[in-house]
């Protein structure tokens, strides 16, 4: 067990407890109590607390998740594999999720792409890793939308889970302080490997138009955490 108590590190200690990990945030203003009134709305800020959360919960389907606010189980999901993870977070059926297995000589690019009919009018359900890490790039967000082409509706944004695996010498994440972005040893052999590979899907899948339920159709609700949760998870709300 370790304890940080207002930036003081403590000592490390033995605790009884099952395999894993728990972090628990209490107090958090107790000695800048000025630093609070910067604070959004509570719906606000458990939006950004599931921006973070959300990737971390979907790269690691192996990983057993809970997220607890004010005492509330707000997201709980046991190990899985990759496509239930999606399917549990998202509210997606499988049926609409189609892998993606692909690779080159140096890259290798494997997750899920989201059937058309499950397209947004926001980002949200973009993920792209990077050896692991998640990464915005919104010139690949552009080049996978340009990709599924005529199939989505104006407006709109496919969904997909991209896990892009780089040999470390062909990749650099030092673009920015908070190294949420990268910039790749080549390019063009990059946006070849996933326009090759989301060709690949879309030719072999049979895609057609269909209704994929309420769960999108629900609009944010700013009174409990339940609901902002289950909302950003739908997607009804961008948290970024």
């Amino acid at each position: 067990q370790l304890v940080v108590t207002h930036g003081e590190v403590g000592e490390v200690s033995k605790v009884g407890m099952a395999v894993g990990t728990s972090i628990s945030v209490t107090e958090l203003f107790a000695v800048t109590p000025a630093r609070k009134k910067f604070l959004k709305k509570p719906a606000t800020e458990l939006q950004k607390v599931l921006a973070v959360l959300i990737p971390i919960m979907t790269a690691n389907p192996q990983v057993r998740f809970s997220l607890t606010n004010n005492d509330k189980e707000l997201v709980a999901v046991s190990a899985q594999t990759a496509a239930e993870r999606i399917e549990s977070l998202f509210s997606i059926r499988s049926q609409l999720l189609f892998e993606v297995q692909h690779e080159d000589t140096h890259y290798k690019l494997r997750g899920h792409l989201g059937a058309p009919q499950l397209a947004n009018k926001n980002k949200q359900r973009q993920l792209l890793f990077v050896n692991g890490r998640p990464v915005q790039r919104a010139d690949i967000a552009a080049l996978v939308k340009q990709i599924y082409g005529t199939l989505l509706e104006p407006r709109t944004y496919p969904v997909y889970v991209l896990h892009l695996e780089v040999p470390q010498e062909m990749v650099d994440v030092n673009i920015t302080p908070k190294k949420d972005t990268v910039s790749f040893y080549n390019e063009g052999s990059v946006r070849k490997l996933i326009t090759n590979a989301i060709q690949e899907v879309l030719e072999r899948e049979d895609l057609h138009y269909a209704s994929h339920g309420q769960g999108l159709d629900s609009l944010l609700r700013d009174n409990t955490m339940e609901e902002v949760t289950a909302a950003v998870l739908r997607a009804d709300v961008d948290p970024w």
